[in-house]
């Protein structure tokens, strides 16, 4: 059942306030009481509740999201059911807006080209992270992405990884009037989203991406139509709009990155989030802090405590080469990741560099230390414009 406000969930969570209601279920503001911090709390709709599995679905895929490890991934921290068994999920509570909102307060529903460009390399990030983990996302779109504000500028959160599976899956489509019924948003999805929802790869998360920097460059999508199938067509045969007639003057470099994200062919479009951010990255100008660390040119994940995770075949691409385990005597210079590798059970010892030849197990993370966004201003970046204007976003009432 749906608590009100005032109830106490578990024992421990105080409901504050309704956050939103979807078509999955509803999300409520709720303190802990224990710990007097704030959290969200997303409760599985009873009705999909007694669906048979579909609450251990819901969990399941919750626990997935919980193991992906970014600053782009909003933090899933517990999972549990309430006292007469309704599913729900514990996260971290974003303050800001979600893209969709920003975009529509936007002048032509559309942003500078540093904004856009800041924005896509933090989505990137994020889905680097969770295409590690074998995570595909599935309905990306600006309403799944948060805007969230800091004192270096927006720092973009992604949430609802798994929710487009759930809502995929047997469980939740037994008794349905339409069998196959399509789940997601048709402009924002990959052409072979709607032949085969379940074949998809993480390419289709680049699709929907490259959907969005389109979007975001021109305030236009490149297609639209009065049904999924018609969009389809219009991609496949090469019939939407083009970027470089709704935005002269752009980069030709940056239109070839959005045509590539936007191929119809999965085969033709970036292999990787890695890939796509590597060349997105070299059409960057002012960029938010975060953004700066995003284009950073080591593929890197967050670990729990706010570390970063490398595999040992990317440290020797840090700054120097390798990574010192020496402790750090100062922040580090613009742009440059810190180079401090903690002395721990997977660590060489002190003085011993790191490198791919060294180190333990090559498929196994070496954490490396790492100040919070805010701190990095104390390495010497400027703060840029992108992040003047898009840092400053009003919290929710």
């Amino acid at each position: 059942m749906k608590p009100s406000v005032g109830d106490l969930v578990r024992g421990k969570y105080r409901v504050q306030r309704v956050i939103g209601d979807g078509g999955m279920g509803s999300v409520f503001e709720a303190r802990h009481e224990a710990l007097d911090s704030v959290v969200a709390l997303k409760f599985l709709h009873a009705d999909l509740a007694r669906r048979p599995g579909l609450a251990a679905r819901f969990a399941r895929e919750a626990r997935v999201a919980a193991a992906i490890q970014s600053p782009h991934v909003t933090r899933v921290n517990d999972v549990d059911t309430t006292e007469d068994g309704t599913p729900f999920i514990v996260m971290e509570l974003l303050q800001g807006q979600s893209l969709a909102s920003l975009l529509s307060k936007e002048p032509g529903g559309r942003l500078s080209p540093d904004e856009a460009i800041d924005i896509t390399l933090q989505i990137l990030s994020g889905l680097e992270a969770a295409h590690g983990r074998g995570v595909v996302h599935r309905d990306l779109k600006p309403d799944n992405v948060f805007v969230t504000p800091s004192p270096g500028g927006p720092v973009i959160k992604l949430f609802d990884f798994g929710i487009a599976k759930v809502r995929e899956s047997k469980e939740f489509n037994r008794g349905l009037t339409h069998a196959g019924i399509l789940m997601g948003t048709p402009e924002y999805m990959a052409p072979e989203q709607l032949y085969s929802a379940a074949g998809v790869d993480h390419r289709a998360d680049l699709y929907s991406l490259g959907v969005m920097l389109f979007e975001m460059l021109s305030g236009e999508l490149p297609a639209q139509g009065e049904s999924a199938a018609a969009i389809v067509a219009q991609v496949q045969q090469g019939l939407g709009k083009r970027l470089e007639d709704l935005v002269p003057g752009l980069p030709p470099g940056l239109v070839a990155v959005t045509r590539t994200a936007l191929s119809p062919d999965p085969d033709q479009r970036f292999e990787s989030a890695y890939a796509m951010r590597q060349e997105l990255a070299r059409y960057a100008g002012n960029l938010s802090h975060a953004g700066q660390l995003a284009a950073s040119r080591t593929s890197i994940t967050m670990a729990p405590g706010g570390s970063l995770s490398l595999l040992p075949s990317q440290v020797a691409s840090l700054p120097g080469g390798a990574a010192s385990a020496a402790a750090p005597s100062q922040a580090p210079a613009p742009g440059e990741l810190p180079d401090t590798v903690p002395p721990d059970r997977t660590s060489p010892p002190r003085g011993t560099s790191i490198t791919a030849q060294n180190a333990p197990d090559p498929q196994r993370p070496v954490t490396v230390l790492t100040p919070a966004v805010g701190a990095v201003a104390a390495g010497g970046f400027s703060a840029p414009n992108v992040g003047a204007r898009l840092g400053a976003l009003p919290a929710p009432a």
